[in-house]
This record gives C-alpha cells, sequence and structure tokens, in this order.
C-alpha cells in the first residue's frame, strides 16, 4: 500500500516537522486524527482533509457526538472523507497521490493515524511466563496482576484505553497492590476519554448504543449547550451534554462534545464512581454562568425535569 512514501509520518514524527505542509491528509478519523486535523487546521494549512473508513468521525464515540463533530470540521473548511478507504498512497515530485476507492487526492504529507499495536513481541515477555493476547498486549487482572509472582504490568502494554491519565491510575492501583494495601480494580468503564479537537469531546462509560446491545433499558437526557448562557459568552453555542441512565436513574455514560467537554467530564464519572443516579448530579448545584449547568441539567433530563429547555 506504502510505495517508497518518504512523505508518509506516523503522530510521533509529525510532531518533530520542521515546516508545516500546505496540504495534509490524515488517514484516521479517531481521536488522534481529529486532533491532528485540528491542530493543523489552527496553525493555518490550507487543505486538511480527514480519511476515516467506518460511516462517522471518532467512531468509538456516542453516534450523536459524532454528527456534531462532522458538521463542526465541514463548517471549519476541514475535508472530512467518511467511508473512504485507502488503497494506495506513493510518493511523488511535490507531495503524496493519495489514491482512494472513491478517488483521489494529492497532498503534501500525509499523516497515518489509524491506531497503536503494542511492541511486546520477542522481547522476553513469554519466556518470563506472561501471557500475552493476540495483539500483544500482557493480559493482567483488575489489579494489574500478570500471574507470574512479582510481576505487575500497566500502561498501554495492558491495553484498554491507552491513555496517559489511565496509565497513572493503573500504576497508582498496582503500587497499592504491591504494598499489600487494599483497593479496588481497575474499571475500563470508569476511566475518562477526552479529544482535544475543536470541538472537545469528553465521554465517561457506556454509549446508548452499547448499553442497548447490552439489553439494558435506557433513559437519557440530553441538554445543548446553545441553552447555556456561558456558552453564548464563549460564542460557541454548538454541542450537548448527554447522559445515559438504566431505568432505575443509575448513571452508565456521560458524553460531551463542546467547549471545555474534556473539563467537565470529571463530575458525572465521579457520579459513577459512587454507582450514582441522575438525579443526584441534577440536584447538585451548579453556578451561574458555567458551562456546568448543561451536565446538571441533562442530568435532570433523564427524567424530563430540564429547567431551562
Amino acid at each position: 500500500m506504502w510505495r517508497e512514501c518518504n512523505r508518509c509520518s506516523t503522530p510521533a514524527q509529525a510532531v518533530h516537522a520542521r515546516k508545516l505542509p500546505k496540504a495534509v491528509a490524515i488517514i484516521g478519523g479517531g481521536a488522534i486524527g481529529v486532533e491532528f486535523a485540528t491542530f493543523y487546521h489552527q496553525m493555518g494549512v490550507e487543505k486538511v482533509t480527514v480519511i476515516e473508513a467506518l460511516d462517522r468521525l471518532v467512531p468509538l464515540e456516542d453516534e450523536e457526538v459524532s454528527a456534531v463533530m462532522i458538521k463542526a470540521f465541514q463548517k471549519a473548511g476541514i475535508d472530512v472523507r467518511v467511508g473512504a478507504k485507502v488503497v494506495e498512497a506513493k510518493a511523488t515530485e511535490t507531495g503524496v497521490m493519495v489514491k482512494l476507492d472513491s478517488g483521489e487526492l494529492e497532498v503534501e504529507q500525509l499523516l497515518v493515524a489509524v491506531g497503536r499495536a503494542p511492541r511486546s513481541k520477542e522481547i522476553g515477555l513469554e519466556e518470563a511466563g506472561l501471557k500475552l493476547s493476540k495483539p500483544g498486549f500482557v493480559e493482567v487482572d483488575g489489579l494489574l496482576r500478570t500471574g507470574v509472582d512479582s510481576i505487575h504490568a500497566i500502561g498501554d502494554l495492558v491495553g484498554g484505553y491507552l491513555l496517559a491519565h489511565a496509565a497513572v491510575h493503573e500504576g497508582v492501583t498496582a503500587a497499592e497492590d504491591i504494598a499489600g494495601k487494599r483497593t479496588e480494580p481497575i474499571s475500563q468503564e470508569l476511566i475518562t476519554r477526552c479529544t482535544y479537537s475543536h470541538p472537545q469531546v469528553a465521554s465517561v462509560g457506556l454509549t446508548e448504543k452499547q448499553a442497548r446491545d447490552k439489553g439494558i433499558e435506557v433513559k437519557i437526557g440530553k441538554f445543548p449547550f446553545l441553552a447555556i448562557g456561558r456558552a453564548l459568552i464563549h460564542g460557541e453555542p454548538d454541542g450537548f451534554v448527554k447522559i445515559v441512565a438504566d431505568q432505575t436513574g443509575r448513571i452508565l455514560g456521560t458524553h460531551s462534545v463542546g467547549n471545555q467537554a474534556t473539563e467537565l467530564i470529571s463530575e458525572p464519572a465521579l457520579a459513577q464512581l459512587f454507582q450514582g443516579d441522575a438525579w443526584e448530579v441534577g440536584r447538585n448545584v451548579h453556578p451561574h454562568p458555567t458551562l456546568s449547568e448543561a451536565v446538571g441539567e441533562a442530568a435532570m433530563a433523564v427524567d424530563g425535569q430540564a429547567l431551562n429547555i
């Protein structure tokens, strides 16, 4: 697929570039892809194109989040190609020719952001008795134990959400277990996920679809930033906060897209850690005018009791 493409790079290589390209294509519309698309666009790159094989941007997020993202990118002038597959990419005298199943485009630089894989093979892990999954992640339990005495494993190498704050929490959990302290096992559903694009994306727990796929009857509370005074003050009214709860009101997941979404996710994440109900978040007093009011309103909307819409 990649034919002598010295103008193709990974995100790790891209951050060391000495100059910005005039036109860039990014393969992958997940978190890293949309973050780099935002960066290039805000730095003044004339043409930014995002190519995603699936039918929406940030495909691991809630579907309604994806819909806001694609509208925001298109409004900003970022060329979004969803449902498009790269057939070939090869270097030209002036850049990279990218051939898609639906056409082709030529750019100065191509960024490949299709995810990461562990480099765990043939470095002695299996000889030490550690078990590796098929993709190559070290298998651990909720306390990061590998099954081999005195060996714990944390971070990207154990899979799950490959995020810095997740790795730190895993490190704390492993250290407490090693020290013999009572600690809670890691739960992937309690790890907050943040995407630093524009608009920002933040989530924790199950999406609406994931909950329904598990056979859970859900109640949804959703509140737009358009009805929040602070969002209007910032001039960024697009986006929303969405809370997914079961029929008892217990919070299963929270999803937000918009201005400062990554700063808002900790409150509902804490509520979910405490196995809290949406009404409890709604009864929490949110100061005015703040963006956090959208969290409280979304929580009250779970039971149809939002005040300002």
